[in-house]
């Protein structure tokens, strides 16, 4: 696997941290740099990638914990893929695999819509029209 893993920390103050391999381990004790105090590694965030199956394709990418992101990059491969069948890991077990159905139509309209609402709170958070 190439690049550096990253791993969601959580720490007993309940924030969390971003951390690089080698990573600290449930019940060690790290600085929390919100809280500037030492606190208790409780657990981990969900890490998401996804892994192409189809023989000759080597996509493979981490979203760390962003399931989302991951089920987006799903649809963006087999939008331009569409005979490709792809694994989704939730921390290293498979999760899902998804493969086109043909029907490509739906996914393209979900990709558009949401692309329209992330432009539309933008605008509203940018421009807003209160008292108009």
């Amino acid at each position: 696997m190439g690049g550096k893993q990253e791993k969601q920390v959580i720490l007993s103050c309940t924030h969390v941290r971003v951390y690089t391999t080698p990573f600290p381990a449930i019940g060690d004790s790290i600085n929390c740099t919100t809280c500037r105090a030492e606190r208790q590694v409780t657990g981990y965030g969900d890490q998401w990638r996804i892994r192409c199956q189809t023989a000759g394709c080597r996509t493979s990418r981490s979203y760390g914990s962003d399931e989302d992101e991951a089920m987006r990059g799903v649809h963006r491969h087999l939008l331009k893929n569409a005979a490709h069948v792809v694994n989704v890991l939730k921390n290293g077990s498979l999760y899902e695999t998804v493969r086109d159905t043909g029907d490509s139509l739906p996914m393209r309209v979900t990709i558009v819509q949401e692309h329209q609402a992330q432009i539309k709170n933008l605008i509203d958070k940018y421009y807003p029209t209160k008292g108009l």
